[in-house]
């Protein structure tokens, strides 16, 4: 269950990191919202933009992406949603979404498997609430690991959806293209 938790968080890194470097290479307009926002103009810097124009041609034209995420990878939960709310600002649902507590968990959860063998520590159960006792090793639950794959599914659709309607020049909505059941 530990690895199953550590492999949903990671697809959902990767699906994080493409959809950035498939919006930017096909938007590439929208730099000036990371270059500008607050929250994510730490993350890139013209200068080191600059700098990888050589490695595409001088045309970043469509190679934005593949450009900015060799700058600033997206892979802490920090970052994706600094990330999103910069590019994707009139989606509410997924900022809540990525704001889930679950989903700060998983991040957590996978940091402390990978870095830490598993074993709680305080920082852990401070950064998370979680009770498991100092120096044992988390165990993730089949219901854990249910509640972090069905948040993962729904933050990637409504990541995808958002980015597909912006690359599309539409309207966003969580409904958009759902059928009723």
């Amino acid at each position: 269950m530990n690895q199953c938790a550590v492999l949903v968080w990671s697809s959902f890194e990767i699906l994080a990191s493409d959809v950035f470097v498939s919006l930017l290479n096909r938007k590439p307009s929208l730099v000036g919202s990371l270059l500008n926002a607050e929250n994510t103009k730490k993350y890139y810097r013209e200068k080191e933009l600059a700098a990888s124009l050589a490695e595409y041609n001088y045309d970043l034209s469509q190679h934005m992406g593949e450009a900015l995420i060799q700058q600033r990878r997206l892979d802490d939960l920090i970052a994706i949603k600094n990330v999103y709310a910069a590019l994707l600002d009139k989606s509410a649902v997924l900022q809540n979404t990525l704001n889930d507590g679950h989903l700060w968990r998983l991040y957590k959860t996978r940091n402390l498997i990978v870095h830490r063998a598993g074993v709680v520590d305080a920082l852990f159960q401070k950064e998370t609430g979680n009770t498991t006792p100092l120096g044992t090793k988390l165990r993730v639950t089949p219901s854990e690991l249910k509640t972090f794959l069905i948040l993962v599914g729904r933050a990637g659709g409504e990541l995808v959806e958002a980015a597909t309607s912006i690359i599309q020049g539409k309207p966003w909505s969580l409904t958009q293209g759902v059928k009723p059941a």
